[in-house]
């Protein structure tokens, strides 16, 4: 473009676009109280059904896509199964997950109220209904200037909490459905009880080192004994 520029072709040169600093990812999942806040929050103000999804966001790990676009039809409720169609997942591929306790509940009742009035299972809440209470419940618990306290943290905060609970991480992969097991990794080191395991067996390693120190030393003690024991008794006896 420069010598297009310096032979005439070109009028002026484009403007050149800054894309500033690469994103490295949201760092950001939900804890267990900020959890239970947002659920008491849901429910003094009596937004069930959005309290249902909020839940299925949190209990499966699904994208935003997949959420609302999930029929009944891949639901069975016999099985506690749920069903990520391919065609309507990021990787094209078709995932399977089981449903919580409290995630089973949630459809049963979703069916009873709506089941025959939509084919999909979200369909009584909207995607932008749903985007306005959360703008809402993360300004009343006093987030509103974290701006990593988006929806799609819920799925980071499905990804920790299997892993923290030590599901293999190949199993989260597919539960999760990444593409590759690397992107599962990225959520490793935001496993404080990981780091735990490593202090316990550098413990539980010092503790063994320890006892058999002492072992080996009642070992030399009991020899040592045996062989100078009767000499030692002879030195010391009177005359």
């Amino acid at each position: 473009q420069k010598r297009a520029y310096r032979l005439g072709r070109m009028s002026r040169l484009p403007v050149k676009m800054s894309y500033g600093k690469r994103d490295k990812g949201r760092d950001r999942f939900l804890s267990d109280d900020e959890e239970l806040r947002m659920l008491d929050w849901f429910d003094r103000g009596g937004y069930e059904d959005m309290k249902g999804l909020f839940i299925f966001y949190l209990d499966t790990g699904a994208r935003n896509a997949e959420a609302h676009t999930l029929q009944w039809s891949s639901v069975d409720l016999h099985t506690g199964t749920i069903r990520f169609e391919g065609d309507r997942t990021k990787n094209g591929q078709t995932r399977m997950v089981k449903m919580s306790r409290r995630m089973a509940l949630e459809f049963k009742r979703i069916y009873l109220l709506n089941g025959g009035k939509s084919g999909f299972v979200f369909g009584h809440v909207s995607k932008r209904g749903f985007e306005r209470k959360w703008l809402e419940v993360r300004d009343a618990l006093g987030f509103g200037d974290d701006k990593q306290f988006v929806i799609h943290m819920l799925r980071h905060t499905c990804c920790t909490r299997l892993l923290s609970a030590g599901v293999d991480i190949r199993r989260v992969m597919q539960w999760m459905g990444h593409h590759d097991i690397k992107v599962t990794q990225r959520y490793a080191h935001f496993v404080p009880s990981k780091l735990d395991d490593v202090v316990d067996a550098l413990d539980n390693l010092h503790a063994k080192t320890k006892a058999g120190v002492f072992k080996l030393s009642a070992v030399f003690s009991k020899l040592y004994l045996a062989h100078f024991g009767h000499t030692i008794g002879t030195l010391v006896q009177p005359q």
